[in-house]
């Protein structure tokens, strides 16, 4: 009796075949109707799954070496959206690999801490540039005249600038950081916004009110209180200014402890290069700024957004 099998056809080598009986009985010498030929599909590669502790916060896409408990090695790319130090990635490995089938947690293998914080076998063109910024100072053209960035600065918005640079470097409120909270993260962005539409609108809410109030009391008015409706404000609009100040120094201070950017040698600002950038050029420094953290000649800038960039741009490594 003849029982047809993959391997008589040529054209295809991969099928599988499996000899069914119907019974015992009506298997005969003489009958092959018995006997039914059923494809079985290609073996399946057994997995299992390997939970990779993030050694630091990576952006999406980034790959590294981690290896098992069993001495085994394998290669880990972080998911889209990136993932922040201590977070769990899970990688599919054969099981032969791997000497017991369950979920085991490997340790990453970056190397020191040197070579952790680079970064730069990122195979793509919007790494963060170490050891140096971006561009210089007064580059804030380089990407035209109309980029939103420079638009921003330009039309008195330096401030909400600032809060995006901030909302992608991780500060917290007060120029401290990183932080992997992004309630922080979100507390910082809209205290930034909030106090700036406070320093527009204060002056001229405040200037309204006063004027109504000196109005309705005509020449019964106080000296004080004619004195009051033109320094409240001026105060509370200095204390605001003084803050973003603060601000645009402790994050210009981050971003280069970050990418250990050094201070230059001019023997007028050395150790207060943060301080004198920030007090004679606070648009330049905070557009300098923007562009470092950000790949605009890969993704496009938004005026509208918490990072100021696209949706799909890669989150900033902050480690």
């Amino acid at each position: 009796m003849t029982v047809p099998t993959g391997d008589n056809d040529p054209n295809n080598n991969a099928e599988h075949y499996h000899l069914l009986a119907a019974s015992d009985d009506d298997i005969s010498d003489s009958s092959s109707e018995a006997l039914s030929v059923v494809p079985l599909p290609p073996p399946a590669t057994a997995t299992v799954v390997v939970e990779v502790v993030a050694p630091a916060n990576l952006p999406g896409n980034y790959r590294f070496s981690a290896e098992t408990a069993d001495g085994q090695t394998v290669m880990v790319t972080v998911p889209v959206g990136g993932v922040v130090q201590g977070d769990l990635i899970a990688v599919n490995i054969p099981t032969a690999r791997v000497t017991d089938a369950v979920a085991v947690e490997a340790e990453a293998i970056l190397g020191d801490e040197e070579e952790a914080l680079l970064v730069q076998d990122y195979e793509r063109n919007d790494i963060i540039p170490i050891g140096a910024w971006r561009d210089d100072l007064c580059g804030c053209c380089n990407h035209g005249c109309c980029h939103p960035h420079l638009c921003m600065s330009a039309c008195g918005f330096t401030p909400i600038l600032l809060a995006q640079v901030m909302y992608r470097m991780r500060l917290n409120w007060y120029g401290s950081g990183p932080t992997n909270s992004e309630f922080q993260r979100n507390v910082t962005f809209y205290l930034v916004t909030f106090l700036f539409w406070s320093l527009v609108i204060l002056p001229a809410a405040w200037a309204i009110w006063g004027a109504n109030r000196l109005s309705m009391c005509q020449d019964d008015c106080s000296p004080l209180m004619e004195e009051s409706a033109s320094w409240i404000p001026g105060v509370a609009c200095m204390v605001i200014a003084l803050y973003f100040f603060i601000l645009t120094c402790r994050t210009r201070r981050a971003i280069r402890h970050q990418f250990r950017i050094r201070e230059t040698t001019c023997c007028c600002c050395r150790g207060c290069e943060d301080f004198c950038c920030t007090y004679w050029c606070t648009g330049l420094t905070v557009m300098q700024m923007a562009r470092h953290t950000a790949d605009y000649e890969t993704y496009t800038a938004s005026c509208c957004s918490k990072t100021g960039v696209a949706a799909r741009h890669p989150p900033v490594v902050v480690v």
